[in-house]
């Protein structure tokens, strides 16, 4: 997702400075990016949403990092949470790529 994102990013020109964390590229890319820049229904509520994002991307970089087979842990999240954070991303990356099609 972090790559992904900082490629999202250099695509449209959004500057991403070195060693940026997830969170704040999520937030440059959401906001600088035209094509992700919500502006209409219930855009208050969407934006909530997607900022709420920024959070559920820390908080599972935070568990891949720590809890999970990408790096050297003995403990691990049970399968059942990580197919659900897995799916979160899932769903993350399916709305910025429809986004970026549109």
């Amino acid at each position: 997702m972090h790559g992904y994102l900082i490629a999202v990013a250099k695509s449209a020109n959004i500057e991403v400075e070195p060693n940026e964390k997830i969170t704040a590229i999520f937030k440059r890319v959401r906001e600088g990016h035209p094509k992700l820049n919500y502006i209409g229904p219930r855009a208050t509520e969407i934006g909530l949403v997607l900022k709420a994002g920024a959070t559920i991307i820390d908080s599972i970089n935070t568990v891949r990092n720590n809890a999970s087979v990408a790096h050297p842990n003995e403990e691990v999240v049970p399968e059942a949470e990580a197919m659900f954070l897995i799916n979160m991303i899932r769903s993350m990356l399916h709305y910025i790529e429809m986004k970026l099609k549109s």
